[in-house]
């Protein structure tokens, strides 16, 4: 199968080196986006040098990770994005170029802040794409790895996972590891991790 497969996970949970360990099992590429600060923010400086080491991308993701970047200034999203910049390329000693909007939100305001500091991509959170992204900035995913919540309008993300990756040329799976952690996802994970691998990856050896 000719498909891009695409993960991406944000936050910087003490989880993605769980989760590092199961995409690294099934050949399986992701972008890790990780705030300076933030409550979520488990993962310790070491730990993501070691997410570097493995082979996965590290991505841009704001310095205090707000509520909402529409609400702030431009000076002040320009200043938490390009700080998180700084921080995370002398941590890991290459630039950086993929950034996430935290929570998915953002504006043309934000987007230019996103150009200015120098990053090529950015990713946000709404969901249903299976086609190559035709805008660098506002990259649309295919599935959240969340549990069926009518709530917020969340499907069951296996079963749109599977039913999704039927089509087109893209794949873009993201979430958070420590909701994987805190919803008991891991099984559910590992199964689809193992469908693309004997889709994608196992054929084009």
């Amino acid at each position: 199968m000719d498909k891009k497969i695409v993960t991406s996970w944000d936050d910087g949970s003490f989880y993605d080196l769980r989760l590092s360990d199961l995409l690294l099992k099934y050949k399986i590429p992701a972008i890790f986006y990780i705030p300076t600060f933030w409550t979520q923010r488990d993962l310790r400086d070491e730990d993501i040098v070691e997410l570097k080491q493995k082979g996965f991308e590290i991505g841009g993701h704001t310095v205090t990770h707000p509520i909402d970047m529409k609400t702030l200034t431009y000076d002040q999203q320009l200043r938490e994005i390009a700080k998180n910049k700084i921080w995370l390329e002398e941590l890991i000693g290459e630039q950086i170029k993929s950034f996430a909007y935290p929570r998915g939100r953002y504006d043309e305001t934000t987007i230019l802040a996103v150009k200015e500091v120098g990053f090529e991509n950015a990713r946000t959170t709404a969901i249903g794409n299976f086609v190559l992204p035709d805008d660098p900035y506002r990259i649309r995913t295919t599935v959240h790895v969340y549990p069926e919540t009518p709530k917020y309008n969340k499907p069951d993300w296996l079963k749109e996972a599977y039913r999704l990756f039927q089509y087109g040329d893209y794949f873009h799976l993201w979430g958070h590891s420590w909701e994987i952690e805190k919803f008991k996802l891991w099984d559910q994970l590992e199964s689809f991790l193992k469908h693309i691998y004997e889709n994608v990856y196992s054929q084009s050896q």
